[in-house]
Order: structure tokens, then sequence, then C-alpha cells
């Protein structure tokens, strides 16, 4: 090792790591260059005895080791970042190209033509004859063959894998490519938070200082209670409740005039604290309710409609849209209220408060990823759920903004609702809750905070 390689390695260690990862040849000239430009020596021994006496020296040769660090890391999350951006429009690709020839199979079933059997039979053809060699190499009848039969079975069994991969991904594509296309996204995500290197390596902001009653907290933040959804182990945020992430879309038709003026009427009325026995704890804010925004401008009818369970028991607008509906024939549980939009219309600020998240969240029917926008206000942390992919480009605010009550945020995607969510401060990813499961500390019920911003008058 050069002499002055081992000055700059006890300036700074981790540039001897910076070394062995150079394919080039040229790093350690430019270290070199750098020690003796610092310096002015004309021999090592002569710049480790400036630099001894001389802690300014040493410090201004540490920032100049430390930029070429910087620039190493920027090189490599460049690199990475083309490599995620290819792989997400290969993966974009390959999934449009699934869904066309899924529509034309559709289409021609429905015009009754002969050609709509072809992918089937096709189909049983290859998993038929998939098994088939597999089961005959695991018994040993292929043993009997001869070689040049043999091999032409490893020919025909090598074809057969690839049709039957393909097969797999034209009748269940949707989930296994989906999956593969959201985990490159939220990659892509983290890569572009580092790069603006001012919210911390996963892209998230360190929670305020407040109460986060119950459960330990965890390195990211987010409180630990029963239920709470983690981080995956490959980097990649949570997506969905769901475990099979089922499109959330507005599949209830809007709701019919009588329905509707009984639902504003009532919103005035007491909400019902859910689940009973060991109810959610409403949101509470202390922002009084005309300094907050409605979280939705939209122009429907029923854009104010909260729907809820009263505390007599009765449903005010659509029980599938309230807080803690059961959801997917019972297998989830609802933990956010649905408010009533179309595409397109803006979402805001509800609050002054701070953009602590963002990421994928539910899948719509029609293909396209909605997200989770996180902001933590005051008393807590909102959740504006299944806004589009693109609300962060379209208004320009970055992880970490501060953002104003009534400031647009983002625009509803095609689910066609806002999946509004309460939580206490510090949490930063969205709550899966299952039946049996403990009630998770983290959760607020938002009911009554919306009916607040909805109803002309206290709420009972």
């Amino acid at each position: 090792m050069s002499p002055l390689i081992a000055i700059a390695a006890t300036v700074l260690p981790d540039i001897l790591r910076l070394l062995a990862a150079d394919k080039t040849g040229t790093l350690g000239k430019t270290i070199e260059s750098i020690v003796i430009g610092v310096t002015g020596a004309k021999t090592p021994e002569q710049a480790q005895k400036d630099l001894e006496a001389s802690p300014a020296l040493s410090a201004a040769l540490r920032e100049k080791l430390a930029a070429i660090e910087l620039d190493s890391h920027r090189a490599d999350l460049a690199a990475e970042g083309a490599a995620t951006e290819a792989d997400l429009s290969f993966n974009a690709a390959q999934l449009n190209n699934t869904e066309n020839a899924r529509q034309l199979l559709i289409e021609l079933t429905e015009a009754s033509k002969s050609t709509s059997y072809t992918p089937p039979v096709l189909s049983y053809i290859v998993v038929i004859g998939f098994f088939g060699v597999l089961f005959s190499a695991a018994s040993g009848a292929l043993n009997k063959l001869s070689p040049q039969t043999l091999h032409v079975v490893y020919l025909l069994f090598g074809a057969l894998t690839t049709a039957f991969a393909t097969i797999l991904n034209f009748w269940l594509g949707s989930s296994f490519g989906s999956r593969r296309k959201d985990a490159t996204a939220a990659t892509s995500e983290a890569i572009q938070h580092i790069k603006q290197l001012g919210g911390g390596p996963t892209g998230t902001v360190p929670a305020r200082s407040g109460p986060t009653s119950g459960g330990s907290t965890s390195s990211g933040g987010a409180p630990s209670g029963g239920g709470i959804q983690r981080v995956a182990s490959d980097g990649s945020p949570p997506s969905g409740e769901s475990a099979d992430n089922l499109p959330e879309d507005n599949d209830e038709e809007e709701i019919d005039e009588k329905t509707l003026q009984g639902s504003l009427s009532a919103l005035q009325t007491a909400p019902a604290q859910l689940p009973h026995g060991d109810p959610v704890p409403f949101a509470q804010s202390r922002t009084p309710v005309s300094r907050r925004a409605w979280p939705v401008r939209t122009n429907l009818p029923s854009g104010r409609v909260v729907s809820f369970e009263t505390v007599s028991g009765s449903v005010v607008g659509a029980p599938g849209r309230r807080f803690l509906a059961a959801r997917n024939g019972g297998a989830r549980i609802h933990v956010g209220l649905d408010v009533y939009a179309e595409r397109n219309d803006e979402v805001v600020a509800c609050e002054d408060g701070r953009i602590v998240n963002f990421y994928p969240f539910y899948r719509t029917s029609k293909g396209d990823m909605s997200y989770a926008l996180f902001i933590e206000h005051n008393d807590f942390v909102i959740n504006y759920g299944e806004v589009a992919a693109t609300s962060r480009k379209d208004f320009g605010w970055s992880i970490g903004d501060d953002v104003k009550s009534g400031q647009p945020i983002g625009t509803i995607s095609g689910t066609a609702m806002l999946h509004f969510e309460t939580y206490r401060l510090g949490t930063r990813t969205n709550i899966r809750w299952l039946p049996k499961q403990p009630r998770p500390t983290a959760l607020l019920n938002p009911t009554l905070y919306l009916l607040q911003m909805a109803a002309p008058g206290p709420v009972a």
C-alpha cells in the first residue's frame, strides 16, 4: 500500500472500502494527489508530521476525502436507480402484455368465438405434459430410455417449463407480476429519497415529540402495537391492508337523494365508540374546526357524507365505508373511513403538518397503483390513502416538507374515494388489523374528527 494512501486511511478509514471496490485503478492516484495537495509536503513522512501537528490540516484532508466518498455513493445510487427504472419499465411492459392477452380472451369469449377455447386447451396440454414429465422423472421411468431419447425429453421438459411459467403469468400474473413491480417501484422511491439527502435513509421523517400511548417504538418510529404492519425485509414499504392487495375501488353506486339528505341531516348525531367493549379512541384535535379543511375538494353532492354507526346502532351513509366495517367477507377489518370523491378530485391537508411518508398502497381494478400519503399533524397522523401516484410530482412536495391547512397535496386515484385513516403520533405506515388480533394501540377512529368538519354545528 502506498504510504500516502495509508496516511489517508488514518484520517478516514472508510476510504479503504472504496479503494477495494475501485475497478478502474484511478482512485488511489486521486487520493495521493489530495494528500499532497492538502499538506503541501514533498514526502509521506513530512505529510504525516504536518497532519499530526495541525488539527486544522487533518480536518481539511478529512473533508476532501469525505467528498470523494460522497461522490462514490452518488454514482452508486445513480447506477442502481437506472437499473431499477429499467426493471420497472420491463415489468410494466410485461404486465401490459399479459393484460392485453387477457382482454382479447374476454372479448373472444363474449363474442362466442371458437378461438376463445385455444388458451384454456393449450394450458391444459402444457400443464399435463409438464407434470407428466416431472412424474416420469421422479418415478424412474426415464431411466429406461436411450441417451438420444432422454436428450430429446430433456429439451421437451425445458420447453414445457417455460410454457408452464407463461401460463402461470397469464392466469395469475396480476398477483405475481404486480408484487414484483410494486417492490421495484418502492425501491425506486427509496433511492429518490436518499438522493435528496434530507429525509433519512428510508425516506421517512423521524417522529415529532408527542404521546404514543401503548406499545414500544421501533427504529423507524412507528409504535409497535398488535397488528402494526412492518417494513418488509427487502426494504420495501407495506402495500395495502389486505394480504393479497385486492383492489379497493368504490364499487358502491352514488347514494340516492333520500339517503343523501338523511345522511347529511345526521351529521350532528353522536357516533358509536367501536368496537364495543374495547373501543378505538377517537382522533382528537386541538386545532379549532374553523382552521381545519375538509380533505377533498369535490363537486359530488355526497362529498361531505360521513359513513358511521350511531350510538343507537343505526348506520349513516354507506355501511361498507364505515370505520371497522368488515371487508373481503370478514377476512379483514376496515381501519379507515372512505370519503366520497371522484377520480382527479383534489386532496388537501386538513391541518398544518409535515409529510412523513409516501408509498404504494392499493392497486385499483384498472391496474394503476394508488398511494398512501402520511402527514403528521399536531395531535395525530393522517393517512390520506389511495391518492394518485403522481401526487408528489404534480404538487411539488418532498418527504419532510411542511404543509398548511387547506394546501393541495394530491389527487384522488382510480379508486374514486379517499381512504382516511388516523394514527397516534410517530406512526409511519398503515396498520393491517385482522379478525381475532388485538386492537392496534396506534390506531385512532377518524369518525368524530370528520364529523366535526362536515357538520354545520357541534356534534352531539
